[in-house]
């Protein structure tokens, strides 16, 4: 079978967008993908890429083309569900997480890498304001930060936020994520991806013409669902996944 090799781009939020489209194209298409070894094979039930040392791809994908736009998503919920299920027994490594003590988790991403990148960096305020306007009390709800993720010793990686790398530090924040029967998330692939493959209720913000690079902007419209673009970038829309 012919192969297609993915110069994957990005942290762990960006890889799915990427590794997602070129599955759904490879199995169009008749392709096995092929890339470098990522962390998602260690922690998803995702058969293993071919290597791009093992035999010459028969289609590059050339573009720098992060994914993050509706005509990118060529895959269904239903698809990511089981490409992207825990391994078992990384499951039983996760579950060691209290995610029912405070099941309304409130995600906010303010650490260094959105000053760098020139992403949204919204206040705490607003999601408390979100939180209460919804019906939650935000004083009741779990605070996932970048700035002071859920950890495992089981996870070890860079310690520097949830966001940062594609090492397992970040798998458990991830799993909280994904675990919340609500969640209002961040303007983040990171909170996007771990909503899509959860099933609870998500709200999420609009941040269309909000600065990025600056800590606390304030963003008065959150709504509900997991479809608002997560930066002003113009390769970026709003996303409708199909069931």
């Amino acid at each position: 079978m012919p192969t297609l090799y993915v110069p994957i781009l990005g942290r762990l939020g960006n890889i799915l967008f990427q590794v997602a489209h070129a599955l759904k194209w490879c199995e169009q298409n008749h392709h096995t993908l092929c890339m470098w070894p990522w962390m998602g094979e260690q922690v998803f039930q995702i058969p293993q890429c071919a290597r791009p040392n093992q035999s010459k791809p028969d289609v590059i994908w050339g573009e720098k083309n992060m994914c993050q736009h509706q005509k990118d998503l060529n895959y269904t919920r239903a698809d990511v569900k089981k490409w992207f299920a825990w391994k078992p027994e990384v499951l039983e490594k996760l579950r060691k997480i209290d995610t029912q003590s405070h099941p309304f988790v409130l995600n906010v991403r303010q650490a260094s890498d959105c000053l760098e990148t020139d992403l949204p960096m919204l206040s705490d305020e607003c999601y408390r304001q979100a939180a209460q306007k919804f019906g939650y009390d935000a004083n009741r709800c779990h605070w996932e930060k970048d700035t002071n993720p859920t950890r495992l010793d089981d996870f070890p990686g860079d310690p520097d936020g949830c966001g940062r790398g594609t090492s397992w530090c970040c798998i458990p924040s991830f799993y909280r994520l994904q675990q919340a029967p609500v969640l209002f998330r961040a303007a983040s692939t990171f909170s996007w991806w771990a909503a899509t493959l959860g099933a609870g209720r998500v709200y999420s913000p609009i941040i269309r013409d909000i600065q990025g690079g600056t800590p606390n902007q304030f963003c008065d419209n959150f709504v509900e669902g997991n479809w608002p673009a997560m930066t002003n970038h113009p390769d970026n829309s709003d996303l409708h996944l199909q069931p």
